[in-house]
């Protein structure tokens, strides 16, 4: 059966052809595998966000790359703040293992564009979905009584089936039970955030981690995923949450 492409068109945006030989070799592997056409482009420093819309726009990009050794540059968090969509963060490497696709989540019963984006990438990358929601040791018992899983044990889907199967139905409301099962394992943990998920990527043979994100990792912001990216061996994905799709929902039911 053909899968549909989930993404069509990626964007390589970079300083220096010349001296981004690994990035291209890395982009084009991923272009391949996701049935995609990739097309690179050279940036100048200046105005350097008005030269990544301009060419989304003109390439019709659904997809923008940006190599592991640019994550933390004010050039590259340019691109990734003024993204419209979604944000690949790469390492250089020669070939990627897309052993499974693993979803950092939070607590809060809430559409998540992460999950959604996983479960349909999966039967393309022919990888399962596995999701981790990660308590801090340090969170205020009043912050983690706002959380969904309140209380739970090491074997979630054990003793808490209902709760699991509601959370992951709430996160991902356009899936149905078929494509829902596409998620292998949910695992629930208390600990650093960045070191649990690292630890479990590891145990999973994560090959991709999706994340949802709000918008920034600049100095300050986003501890947790500026921890995770010095580390990583494989791709991030970085996707903005849904703003209007429950109201979409409504209206083409209403219609």
């Amino acid at each position: 059966m053909i899968q549909p492409r989930i993404f069509r068109t990626i964007l390589l945006p970079l300083r220096s052809k010349k001296s981004a030989t690994s990035s291209i070799h890395s982009a084009s592997i991923l272009a391949n595998r996701l049935s995609a056409e990739l097309f690179i482009s050279e940036l100048n420093p200046h105005n350097l966000a008005q030269q990544l819309l301009g060419a989304i726009d003109r390439f019709s990009v659904d997809l923008v790359v940006i190599a592991s050794s640019q994550y933390f540059g004010v050039h590259a968090q340019q691109l990734i703040h003024k993204s419209p969509v979604p944000v690949l963060l790469m390492p250089e490497q020669e070939e990627f293992s897309w052993g499974s696709i693993l979803v950092p989540m939070s607590g809060e019963i809430r559409q998540n564009a992460a999950l959604e984006l996983a479960i349909a990438l999966a039967p393309q990358l022919e990888a399962p979905v596995d999701v981790i929601h990660v308590t801090p040791s340090d969170l205020q018992a009043t912050e983690w009584s706002q959380c969904m899983v309140e209380q739970y044990t090491d074997h979630p889907h054990h003793e808490y089936p209902g709760r699991i199967e509601e959370f992951l139905a709430e996160a991902a409301p356009f899936t149905g039970a078929r494509e829902r099962s596409r998620i292998r394992e949910v695992r629930l943990v208390t600990g650093d955030p960045a070191n649990e998920i690292l630890v479990h990527s590891q145990a999973l043979d994560t090959g991709l981690m999706i994340l949802e994100w709000h918008g920034s990792i600049r100095r300050g912001h986003a501890a947790t995923l500026r921890k995770l990216l010095r580390q990583l061996h494989f791709p991030v994905l970085l996707v903005r949450p849904h703003e209007h799709q429950y109201a979409l929902k409504i209206t083409l039911i209403a219609s």
